[in-house]
């Protein structure tokens, strides 16, 4: 057997004497012990029975019908900021969550309305201390709130229960009334100042529109100028054309008329036999288309050439008057557009006026039937009885039978095993303090001398 093997043995031998000794201890103050526990058994019996007064609890159940999600703060913030949104806010009811619900069946007003309705304050139980008889919570997982309240009074927990259900129903009705009613008076406000202001923006632009030279009487005018003007644009290009062949049928004629010799020789077949008559040589001239006689071949004018003469004479003519128009009808075009490039803009301007009017009416025509569709609609939804409509008292509250507290046989197992704890504790704590000796286990113990031998003890005779 190495080292290893000796320490292990030396270690368990003194393990067993230790526990020896400590069951030693134990058996030794066994008595005391079993007092100790006995009377802590005992105690709390008779604590359990006949001190603590028994309580009572009654329950009740109610179900949202409508429950809002629950919604994490940063998404109901994100709401609209139009008109539709602001209204819909102030004619919406409060989203009311089941914790909301749950938070709510505690309210001191509703529990000062429990206590005047069972007169409990006769009773010595205020608001405040009926609050901290009742307890709420909501079922996991259901739409379902538990309503508990503990009394001494089992018919009184149940009382409190059905009252404090109903109350609580009544209460949301009222608080729900109390909304609408102010949401309704704050949308009558509203509509009363956006009539004003609609009346107001119809009577700007009824005015705008009187004013003379308005939009209809400049479209008019307008409409008009433009079609003169598109009259004589028409009239300058027929014009333009015009003379373009005025021109040119006069370049045409003077070239002609360069080319074509103005007299031509005649031949007189009178010569030869009236030589006589015409032996003085004389020569009788006339005017324009006139003959000129002579002895012999003598010369005429062209009749071709005066044709062509006569009708340069008619171009050149009718050439001057087409310039002398087309430079009246280039006038009157530019006129016309010079008013109709003003009347466009001052048009431009006045549409734009216009319409920023009518936009104000619209928009104030568009609150005014909102909030009167608001104004129905929350009249509507104050006639509504609310408390019967989203909460309904699925299971009323019984009398209990039994009382929840005080739990005599729990009482007792937990004071047998705290008095048995404390007895032991209490039994090392005498043992040490206990110096006396009365066997020789005691010598040994207490002095670590071995016990050579004992002198019995031999009472006398008598």
């Amino acid at each position: 057997m190495g080292t290893n093997g000796i320490d292990a043995s030396f270690a368990r031998a003194v393990d067993e004497v230790d526990l020896r000794a400590y069951l030693e201890v134990l058996f030794k103050w066994k008595w005391v012990i079993a007092l100790i526990t006995a009377a802590a058994v005992l105690t709390s019996a008779v604590l359990s029975y006949l001190v603590i007064t028994p309580t009572y609890e009654a329950k009740a159940v109610l179900m949202v019908t409508q429950p809002a999600p629950e919604k994490p703060a940063s998404s109901q913030n994100q709401q609209g900021t139009g008109v539709e949104s602001v209204v819909e806010s102030v004619s919406r009811l409060p989203e009311m969550t089941i914790s909301t619900y749950v938070s709510q069946l505690k309210n001191l007003s509703v529990l000062e309305e429990v206590v005047k309705a069972l007169n409990l304050s006769a009773k010595g139980i205020s608001a405040q201390s009926l609050e901290k008889m009742i307890q709420v919570a909501a079922i996991k997982d259901t739409n379902l709130i538990e309503l508990k309240v503990q009394s001494t009074d089992p018919t009184l927990a149940s009382q409190i229960a059905n009252t404090l259900s109903q109350r609580f129903l009544d209460f949301i009705s009222q608080t729900n009334k109390q909304q609408l009613s102010k949401s309704v008076e704050f949308l009558d406000t509203q509509a009363q100042t956006g009539e004003g202001k609609l009346e107001a923006a119809k009577k700007a632009l009824r005015d705008f529109q009187m004013q003379p030279r308005g939009v209809t009487f400049l479209e008019k005018q307008l409409d008009a100028r433009i079609q003169d003007l598109s009259k004589y644009k028409t009239r300058l290009v027929d014009l333009q054309v015009q003379r373009e062949q005025l021109a040119a049928g006069k370049a045409e004629l003077e070239r002609l008329l360069a080319a074509t010799p103005k007299t031509i020789k005649v031949n007189n077949p009178l010569s030869s036999q009236s030589a006589s008559s015409t032996t003085s040589g004389n020569a009788q001239t006339g005017g324009s288309g006139s003959k000129l006689v002579t002895v012999g071949d003598y010369e005429e004018i062209n009749p071709a050439y005066a044709t062509a003469a006569q009708m340069l004479d008619d171009r050149t003519v009718r050439l001057a008057e087409t310039d002398a128009e087309l430079a009246a009808v280039q006038k009157m075009a530019n006129q016309l557009e010079a008013e109709v490039e003003a009347i466009s803009a001052e048009l431009a301007s006045k549409r734009l006026e216009q319409d920023r009017l009518q936009r104000e009416v619209d928009r104030w025509e568009k609150t005014q039937d909102l909030l009167n569709d608001k104004i129905v609609e929350t009249q509507i939804a104050r006639s509504i009885n609310f408390g019967d409509t989203s909460l309904l008292l699925v299971s009323p509250a019984a009398p209990p039978a039994k009382p929840i507290k005080p739990n005599p046989r729990l009482n007792m197992a937990v004071a047998a095993v705290l008095g048995l704890m404390v007895a032991v504790v209490l039994s090392f704590v005498m043992e040490m303090l206990d110096n006396t000796i009365r066997t020789a286990d005691d010598v040994e113990k207490r002095l670590g001398l071995p016990v050579l031998g004992t002198v019995p003890f031999f009472k006398p005779a008598e």
